[in-house]
């Protein structure tokens, strides 16, 4: 059975604008779609995150040196969360790729995820070990992303040497995801 999808024409024209307004081959904006219709209930506490072209997302970023790109996006997915532990990479000189390895204090669902990062719809997969990975590319299937896939390879080898664009830090849970001390105010006494 090898038959093609066949769209209405005014929903294929929604779908090539859609592609277009998130800079995303048609294919790639496809397939994230289906993989958020496949993981929309999944919640992680470990992620892998790829931004291809990190400073297109940012509004001031000729202004912005490497690390301070890399602590932007650090932030954006550390702070006013669960408590996280994030390391990062960015060096645009060796590829303008921006990687992130994040482990929570906590699982967080996918749309929590997703709304760290404008809502955007990354390409999704769940590797071995629970591990969620968010790739933020335009087209799935380039030379390009294949680059960012073995430069996480080496960024996760605890073997490598350091080349000084790495970075690390813990971000604290917001004081709503925390345990109230006063537990016992909000227990039923009857």
């Amino acid at each position: 059975m090898n038959e093609k999808l066949q769209l209405p024409e005014c929903y294929q024209k929604m779908f090539a604008e859609y592609a277009e307004n998130s800079g995303q081959t048609e294919l790639t904006a496809f397939a994230n779609l289906m993989d958020l219709i496949q993981l929309k209930e999944l919640s992680a506490d470990v992620l892998r995150i790829a931004i291809e072209e990190p400073g297109r997302y940012l509004e001031d970023a000729e202004g912005m040196d490497a690390q301070a790109v890399l602590q932007f996006y650090m932030d954006s997915f550390g702070q006013d969360n669960v408590g996280a532990t994030i390391r990062g990479y960015y060096n645009p000189e060796r590829l303008d790729s921006l990687l992130l390895e994040l482990e929570y204090d906590a699982e967080t669902p996918l749309w929590e995820l997703l709304a760290l990062f404008q809502y955007r719809i990354p390409s999704m997969n769940i590797l071995p070990g629970q591990i969620l990975e968010l790739f933020y590319v335009s087209d799935i299937l380039s030379e390009r992303t294949k680059e960012i896939h073995a430069l996480f390879d080496w960024f996760t080898d605890p073997d490598r040497e350091d080349d000084g664009f790495g970075r690390a830090g813990y971000y604290e849970a917001l004081s709503i995801y925390e345990e109230s001390e006063d537990d016992e105010f909000f227990t039923d006494e009857s």
